[in-house]
């Protein structure tokens, strides 16, 4: 089961729907604004009705923009922490007490190398996914520390997360080449669940 959402291009979605049912997939698309924490609320709310669960939660909703930063505007930086950076921390804070509750799930939050070394031009882009990779490092974090007070040592649930929740940045430096970061900071192997596709 699939369930995606879009900002504005309807057609789009409904033909990237008609492409996974073909594969026999069952998928619904929603129209929604990450950046909105209503929208964002009302849509994993949805999701949890139509499908009964959420397992993994992508945080893929991003725009990029190239200006000099004596040129970037208050509305221009708030629209790129507002989708890339809030968008994010929104569907996060809906979908992730469900995988907390069954001690089960995965969050996968789509970065930038640009996030690790910064872009000329890209100031705003690259504090946005700079943010995200923090945030997915100190989430992970939070959570392995509230679990493990209600177990007798760290390492049961050190072994438990590797299987059950687990926060991800993956960071593209271009289509063909996706890494994982692990929650502690170390860059390792393409991670081959997440696939990152331009047009």
């Amino acid at each position: 089961d699939i369930a995606f959402t879009y900002l504005t291009q309807q057609q789009a979605a409904m033909a990237t729907v008609a492409e996974i049912e073909a594969l026999g997939v069952r998928v619904k698309a929603y129209a929604s604004d990450a950046a909105s924490y209503e929208q964002s609320h009302a849509i994993v709310e949805q999701v949890k009705a139509d499908f009964g669960r959420i397992d993994v939660l992508v945080n893929n909703a991003g725009i990029s923009q190239q200006a000099l930063f004596t040129d970037i505007t208050d509305e221009m930086w708030q629209k790129m922490i507002g989708v890339n950076l809030t968008g994010a921390f929104n569907c996060t804070r809906r979908a992730l007490p469900y995988m907390i509750n069954k001690k089960q799930g995965k969050v996968i939050n789509i970065a930038s190398m640009w996030g690790e070394v910064g872009a000329s031009m890209e100031v705003h882009y690259s504090v946005t996914k700079a943010g995200l990779i923090g945030f997915t490092k100190a989430l992970a974090k939070e959570f392995i520390e509230a679990f493990t007070a209600e177990r007798d040592t760290a390492d049961v649930w050190e072994e438990e997360a590797s299987g059950k929740i687990r926060l991800i940045t993956a960071i593209y430096s271009n289509p063909k080449r996706i890494y994982r970061l692990d929650t502690n900071g170390s860059l390792c192997t393409v991670y081959e669940q997440v696939i990152y596709k331009e047009e």
